[in-house]
């Protein structure tokens, strides 16, 4: 998974790069289960946890912990969160309709 939108608590949260990590469930969906040194963290699934690498928050003294809870944000609302940040960094240079 590359570049999903999540939020908690109203701050969004970018999960930029991310990979199955097992197939323990130890909480509802998009629960934080496990946090490391590193920065990086663990959240739960359907059907197992994947592991979060990099990571990006719209408030910079958000940080994963234990127990928080992120929610999706539907597919249509990304592409619109896309196309804002597209257009705002490069006024001149227009999105293809396609």
């Amino acid at each position: 998974m590359i570049g999903s939108l999540f939020s908690y608590k109203d701050i969004e949260i970018a999960l930029w790069q991310c990979h199955p990590f097992d197939d323990i469930i130890d909480g509802p969906p998009g629960m934080v289960s496990v946090c490391f040194e590193s920065g990086e963290f663990l959240v739960s699934c359907l059907d197992g946890r994947i592991l979060v690498r990099q990571w990006s928050a719209e408030n910079a003294s958000w940080h994963p912990a234990p127990h928080f809870q992120l929610t999706g944000k539907p597919w249509s609302q990304q592409i619109e969160t896309i196309i804002e940040r597209h257009e705002n960094r490069y006024p001149d240079l227009k999105i293809s309709p396609r």
